[in-house]
């Protein structure tokens, strides 16, 4: 006995950010919905997921199942700048590397 799945699959958000205690219990809740969803036509994705929630999915290898829409990017303007190039800075007085330059640990 085989059943048939609904050829008009859609996307629905599913929105996690409440989600704080991201564990296997949590996960198991999700993969019902995703699989009860999938019996009606529906293809759920996660929005918010935490860094943990998302690891746990990888780790359980449920991140294809249950997908995560992509975490926010930071606002222009804030963080690392491309393209600019690192500061040099210049050893202080009096310190100096010690070791035998023969020895690659030292």
């Amino acid at each position: 006995m085989t059943r048939e799945q609904p050829e008009d699959h859609h996307a629905e958000a599913l929105d996690v950010l409440d989600v704080w205690q991201a564990d296997l219990a949590a996960i198991e809740a999700l993969a019902r919905l995703q699989l009860q969803a999938g019996r009606h036509g529906v293809r759920l994705y996660l929005r918010g997921a935490s860094p943990r929630l998302r690891e746990l999915l990888v780790i359980t290898g449920l991140e294809a199942v249950l997908p995560c829409e992509p975490p926010d990017e930071p606002p222009p303007g804030l963080g690392v700048e491309a393209g600019r190039q690192a500061e040099e800075r210049k050893e202080p007085l009096g310190v100096e590397e010690e070791g035998d330059p023969g020895n690659p640990i030292a």
